[in-house]
């Protein structure tokens, strides 16, 4: 019964389009893998029947970042590493090890994006040395041996339309900086399987998913159309972007409520814009959302709110030479207060906090939630201080589960359960609703009351926190409104750097005070897990305060240093 029920709340929570094609897709993706090859064929066919003039635009390589965060001459020895994992494939790359097809597959994907291989061209462009050219030669030619269209589980990795989306725009980046380097025998092969990639992209957009994954399908075909000065997609082009704006609030929040995948998706919007420059629409969109993953984040740590990590994906600094690239426009780094959507904070170059009254979702993709809604955290200049847990991976497991949980944040739990009804890698079954009130949003006086109402859906509970900052002082008071006489604990993590030592915050490597922290309940320190990137875990200090009474309220003091 309890699984029925869980069932039906997370369909309840999708859009019609989304169960409508993931039906679809089940069926095509059986009929695909049955006849991979046929289907293939056809594909050709159409490529034969196309008439396209290659525009390799330099306005493709503007955004110049690196993807590749390990040591890339190794790359040619094929050990390649990902999300913090190396792997060793010696002679050459298996594509298909019993390895890689564990749990959600991330690290396979990322294998599958074609990033590492941008950077390699990028080393043929400072060196001239032949090798990097023949080393993405090979790597194409072997990836395309190993995986034709209609591989077993060929939707979870290697046709998988995100997978493709993320290969179009390396291939196409690729291309524009030493295609004219290709012989012409794999020349003529890598346009070719471009161009059929593009076309199955076309008939295959996540509209199962939505979300930011749609955003990456949009980008990729808007590219493709360019690269390849055709209308072939135009139509496709235009039915995916009814599902892209929408994806975006008035204040130019993406729906996720993700600081981390807020980052991609501007990257994406700004890449898009290149080939839009007439777009007032989208120009406006990424002056908002700029701004947005500017507030939400700090240096280049984005703030661990939902799915969020650093060091995944585009960071801000990255972002931010982009942005002025094409903008030459900067913004002023001044004392600000801000309300993105209940993200409700304030940055200056002493402080940086940020008090997540946002909904759990803001649209039909709950992939990425946490139970976070009313937690808080909290930068000394650019130290993080306060922290919510982070995601160490998207495997099912205890450690995803505790990533999403409402104890990994700095928050209240009331008994054992979440805020929302989570499980598994990216579903949630019932969402807990959030509201709030700002009396004061100022610099040095912010007092904002928040609510969330969720947990045990069978009984109404309420969590209240009304969190007040004024100069060097947040004071927390918390009060779990309910009819029951189950117990509540209140979390307060710190990030590794720093311990709580007899009611003060005190700084590891030094020493330093840089806090004192009081609550009106009993407490106990324990060790926890701290995930900064994906595949990473750190041991940090909670704090636990313990035996919350139902209706009983619970102030918790923290006073910084001078």
């Amino acid at each position: 019964m309890i699984s029925a029920i869980r069932y039906y709340y997370t369909i309840k929570n999708l859009h019609p389009i989304q169960v409508i094609y993931r039906l679809k897709y089940i069926l095509k993706r059986n009929l695909y893998e049955r006849n991979g090859s046929f289907f293939f064929k056809r594909l050709e066919k159409k490529f034969k029947k196309e008439t396209t003039k290659i525009n390799a635009d330099l306005k493709f390589v503007l955004n110049e970042r690196t993807y590749y965060l390990d040591e890339i001459n190794e790359v040619l020895e094929n050990k390649i590493s990902f999300l913090n994992h190396k792997i060793n494939f010696d002679q050459k790359i298996v594509w298909h090890s019993e390895e890689l097809n564990q749990g959600t597959r991330l690290w396979k994907l990322n294998l599958n994006y074609h990033e590492f291989l941008f950077d390699i061209a990028f080393k043929y462009k400072e060196t001239k040395d032949q090798k990097y050219i023949d080393y993405i030669e090979n790597t194409v030619s072997e990836w395309f041996v190993q995986n034709p269209l209609g591989t077993k589980g060929y939707g979870k990795d290697n046709w998988n339309s995100y997978a493709i989306s993320l290969r179009l725009i390396s291939w196409i980046k690729i291309y524009t900086l030493v295609g004219r380097e290709f012989t012409k025998k794999f020349e003529s092969f890598f346009l070719k399987l471009l161009w059929i990639q593009a076309e199955f992209l076309s008939q295959n957009p996540e509209l199962d998913i939505l979300g930011n994954h749609l955003i990456k399908n949009w980008k990729a075909l808007i590219w493709c159309k360019h690269f390849f000065s055709t209308s072939r997609f135009d139509k496709e082009i235009r039915s995916v972007e009814k599902f892209v704006y929408p994806q975006f609030s008035d204040f130019g929040m993406h729906e996720e409520y993700s600081p981390m995948y807020a980052g991609i998706v501007l990257e994406d919007l700004m890449e898009v814009f290149l080939f839009q420059k007439n777009n007032e629409k989208l120009e406006n969109l990424i002056h908002k959302q700029f701004n947005n993953v500017r507030l939400l984040s700090n240096v280049n740590q984005y703030l661990f709110f939902n799915d969020s990590v650093d060091n995944n994906g585009i960071q801000f600094d990255q972002l931010n030479d982009f942005y002025y690239k094409i903008f030459k426009r900067e913004f002023d780094q001044k004392e600000e207060v801000f309300d993105i959507n209940g993200f409700i904070g304030v940055k200056t170059d002493k402080e940086h906090l940020v008090f997540d009254c946002a909904k759990v979702v803001g649209g039909n993709q709950p992939g990425h939630v946490h139970c976070d809604a009313l937690s808080f955290e909290y930068f000394r200049g650019n130290e993080k201080i306060f922290t919510n847990s982070g995601t160490y991976e998207y495997n099912s497991g205890s450690r995803r589960e505790y990533s999403r949980a409402t104890e990994s944040h700095n928050v209240l739990q009331y008994d054992d359960f979440n805020q929302s009804e989570v499980w598994s890698s990216f579903r949630m079954a019932r969402e807990a609703s959030v509201d709030y009130n700002t009396k004061c949003l100022e610099p040095d006086n912010l007092d904002i009351e928040g609510t969330v109402k969720g947990y045990d859906f069978s009984n109404e509970i309420t969590h209240k926190r009304r969190l007040i900052k004024k100069e060097n002082t947040i004071i927390i008071k918390d009060t779990l409104i309910a009819s029951t006489d189950r117990k509540s604990k209140l979390f307060f993590h710190l990030t590794p750097d720093f311990n709580f030592i007899n009611g003060k915050i005190v700084e590891k490597e030094t020493n330093r005070k840089v806090a004192t922290i009081q609550t009106s309940n009993s407490y106990e320190v324990v060790s926890t897990e701290f995930y900064p990137e994906f595949g990473i875990w750190k041991e940090k200090e909670t704090m636990i305060v313990c035996d919350i009474a139902p209706n009983e309220e619970v102030t918790t003091e923290i006073v910084f240093n001078e």
